[in-house]
């Protein structure tokens, strides 16, 4: 058996880094290109890049299906998805005529990514509580920094050769379209959107082998009990709504400044895609530094600890972001930068594994569907509104009460703001209590 868990865990570690490599080219700045070549506004665009949180209200879906060996079901479902996602590089590349017109190339983008979060939604929660089975409660926070630390190698190496071929053509169209010449521009684009397409779909191909390697499991009979009374066990578990009410703060407060940084770093800041993929590599290298310290301090001294030791890196990182303009943009956002991923490489390890660490085995993926459902579209929501205050600010030029500010100094206040809120309610209430039930849980399997 327990060559089976280290065989699955390795499969599960190696299946993280392909699919990250398949989400960096679906991140902010990637996202905004496209969107920026089908006509898409900055604020529709920060709706846009939302749009991979309200993705989790599918999750719920999750709750509909009936309980069955995991492996074909997670296999058909990511390659669907995957296919979606390389699509959204081929729409820009369609030439606008009297039938496909750009109105309709912008609904088309929306409906692709929508229905690519959807499909990965749905799919997540089995694909989660199938792949965590095979790892030990007592060392989940080591189990997920080890993950971490390979996807982040990948993903080093990936996001800087990707940025650099990519920048290529963004710059080569870049001069033609200041010469006027908007069909060569666009014809160098189209180069780099195909690139990212192609690797794409090799890294689908990929992803389906890894899977296919993985050890199929039997649901349990406490599993396979109807939608109704899954609920109802779920609606009563005290856990599950703890943790639920955790994650709905956590990525609501972050995500109201986070879906607008696309757009800042390529637009107000100047940024290039080589200097963003040197951020994201930065980030990276960060995160290897420290996820296997913050894992060994979570398993030793549990995840509600970890939680509140790193949690004040990401608001300081905030409270570093707020004050980023052009003029010091190339110094204050890569300390954000830095903070930032001390702080998430600590914190959202903690909070995902307290999932698996907190709520009963057989409630994991119905529990991970209604938490991840439940916060997407809080999170969607309070991004939607957040785009109304980016239009806003931006139609008064910059303005906001009497201020001269960007947008999203702005959005990165209320999340500064909100962060503390939530860090006091970690410190006064949430901590101590937990810190006993993990121990409770952990010796529990002794």
């Amino acid at each position: 058996m327990e060559k089976i868990n280290r065989k699955n865990q390795r499969l599960y570690i190696i299946q993280c880094a392909v699919e990250y490599m398949i989400a960096l080219l679906m991140v902010d700045v990637y996202v905004a290109l496209i969107a920026k070549r089908l006509g898409f506004t900055d604020s529709a665009t920060g709706v846009v890049t939302s749009i991979a949180s309200l993705g989790g209200v599918f999750q719920l879906v999750t709750l509909l299906l009936k309980k069955k060996k995991p492996k074909k079901f997670v296999i058909l479902m990511s390659i669907a998805n995957q296919i979606l996602f390389g699509m959204l590089y081929v729409i820009p590349l369609v030439n606008d005529n009297v039938i496909i017109t750009a109105g309709v190339k912008r609904a088309t983008f929306v409906v692709c990514i929508l229905g690519a979060y959807l499909i990965y939604n749905i799919c997540a929660p089995r694909k989660e509580s199938w792949m965590m089975t095979f790892v030990d409660k007592s060392h989940l926070a080591r189990f997920r920094a080890d993950l971490s630390i390979v996807s982040h190698i990948v993903g080093m190496i990936f996001t800087y050769v990707m940025g650099n071929v990519v920048d290529i053509y963004k710059n080569r169209s870049a001069v033609l379209e200041a010469t006027g010449d908007i069909a060569a521009a666009n014809h160098e684009m189209n180069i780099a959107f195909i690139i990212c397409a192609i690797v794409i779909f090799a890294n689908l191909i990929a992803h389906a082998i890894v899977f296919g390697c993985g050890t199929d499991v039997e649901p349990s009979e406490k599993e396979k009990i109807g939608t109704v009374q899954r609920v109802k066990v779920l609606l009563k578990d005290r856990q599950v709504i703890k943790m639920l009410c955790i994650f709905v703060v956590y990525n609501a407060s972050v995500n109201i400044s986070t879906s607008f940084f696309g757009t800042y770093k390529m637009g107000e800041l100047g940024f290039s895609m080589k200097f963003a993929s040197i951020l994201t590599v930065m980030s990276s290298v960060i995160g290897m530094a420290c996820s296997r310290i913050w894992g060994n301090l979570g398993d030793k001294h549990t995840l509600s600890n970890m939680l509140c030791f790193s949690f004040p890196f990401r608001i300081l990182a905030y409270g570093i972001v707020m004050f980023c303009v052009p003029s010091n943009g190339k110094i204050l956002f890569p300390i954000y930068i830095v903070l930032n991923t001390l702080g998430y490489s600590g914190a959202y390890n903690a909070i995902c594994n307290l999932n698996f660490k907190l709520i009963d085995k057989a409630e994991w993926e119905d529990a991970i569907a209604l938490i991840f459902a439940v916060s997407g579209v809080v999170s969607f929501l309070s991004t939607s509104v957040a785009s109304l205050l980016v239009s806003r600010i931006q139609a008064n030029g910059n303005v906001f009460l009497g201020m001269q500010v960007y947008a999203q100094q702005v959005l990165s206040c209320v999340t500064f703001v909100l962060s503390c809120v939530f860090y006091a309610y970690l410190l006064l209430h949430f901590r101590k209590k937990n810190v006993r039930l993990e121990r409770e849980s952990v010796s529990g399997l002794e």
